[in-house]
């Protein structure tokens, strides 16, 4: 991260202090039960799922392209390179076995100096890399979905917006034919897309779409700063959230008040965020009650794990929990006086 970082500022701009609110957000620990977990070396890590995370990765990732684009260009001209998360593209022209081992070394040597590690394939003059298949031979590509892995889309009468669910075989058609080099390679894979949109209750037909820009581009426009409300989504809900939001908006914004200028509709953008489904919840409800069942059997079977009997203050049943227990304290002068207390957790995390 620290050389991802240096490699950035020759670049832009990155103050002390943003580095090391990046370094700061790299530390990460899991709360379990009452107990924090941490890792054995060190607190860095890449958080997964999560904007900071794909950042971060991306920051590495460009860093990394760098060193690898200038081996290339110092040592296979025609080469070229590129990179989409944590997966890679190296395109060799005119190689034989030899030149591409030596590829492979040197790339396994860059990340080691990283104190990373790289899995290369050789893959020849066609590739499967996300969800496209890409041609070195004539320089077709077409859309690629690994073997047995089942294509399901939301139902059409989940209890989703109606923006999204219009917008689901739009945006399908729309990607199938940007993989698809020509009409025919969009003819001969959509079969399976379409088959899983009528399961899911949609009725479009997928139609490939001619690429490329019509019309005179359009002039780049400043983009404003949004503030953007995310209310949950329910069809059980008769109200127009949306609209009764906005209602307020106007009511304590109008173009009077010394605010409006930062909050009106121009400013202020909504988007509903859709609430996990009833097998979700039913399925969360019983993990966490099969969970606390198999805890409290665990519990039960093993009452202390001390090695050595001299060292169990009370007895077999130290990991005992929800307890009061009682103490008695020696001070150095020789008073002698009780001590009660309670704990929710086990007793010999309180004991220790």
């Amino acid at each position: 991260m620290d050389r991802s970082l240096d490699f950035a500022k020759r670049y832009t701009d990155i103050s002390a202090e943003q580095t090391e609110t990046i370094k700061s957000c790299r530390k990460s620990v899991l709360f379990s039960n009452g107990k924090v977990w941490r890792k054995k070396n060190s607190d860095f890590d890449i958080t997964m799922g999560a904007l900071d995370g794909a950042e971060a990765a991306d920051l590495t990732g460009l860093f990394l392209l760098g060193q690898v684009q200038q081996y290339l260009e110092m040592n296979h001209k025609g080469s070229n390179c590129g990179l989409y998360r944590d997966d890679g593209l190296i395109y060799v022209e005119n190689s034989n076995g030899p030149e591409i081992t030596k590829i492979t070394k040197a790339l396994h040597k860059i990340f080691k100096n990283n104190q990373l590690k790289i899995t290369v394939e050789q893959t020849g003059k066609i590739v499967n890399i996300l969800d496209v298949t890409l041609s070195a031979i004539n320089g077709s590509y077409k859309p690629y979905k690994k073997p047995n892995s089942n294509i399901a889309y939301v139902k059409r009468a989940s209890n989703h917006p109606s923006s999204i669910l219009k917008n689901i075989p739009a945006s399908i058609q729309k990607r199938l034919s940007c993989i698809s080099s020509t009409e025919e390679e969009f003819e001969g894979a959509k079969e399976e897309y379409q088959a899983a949109l009528k399961t899911a209750g949609y009725s479009k037909e997928l139609m490939y779409e001619q690429r490329g820009r019509t019309g005179k581009p359009k002039n780049r426009k400043r983009q404003r700063k949004i503030i953007w409300y995310n209310p949950p989504f329910s069809k059980n809900v008769a109200t127009n959230i949306g609209e009764r939001f906005f209602e307020l908006v106007r009511l304590h914004f109008p173009p009077q008040h010394p605010f409006h200028a930062l909050f009106n509709k121009k400013t202020i953008k909504l988007s509903y965020s859709c609430m996990i489904n009833m097998d979700g919840i039913v399925k969360s409800h019983n993990k966490a009650i099969l969970k606390k069942a198999e805890d409290e059997e665990k519990q039960s079977e093993r009452r202390c794990n001390r090695r050595t009997p001299e060292n169990r203050p009370v007895g077999n049943t130290c990991l005992k929990s929800g307890v009061v227990y009682e103490a008695l304290i020696k001070h150095s002068d020789g008073v002698e006086q009780k001590y009660v207390g309670m704990t929710g957790g086990s007793f010999k995390t309180r004991f220790n």
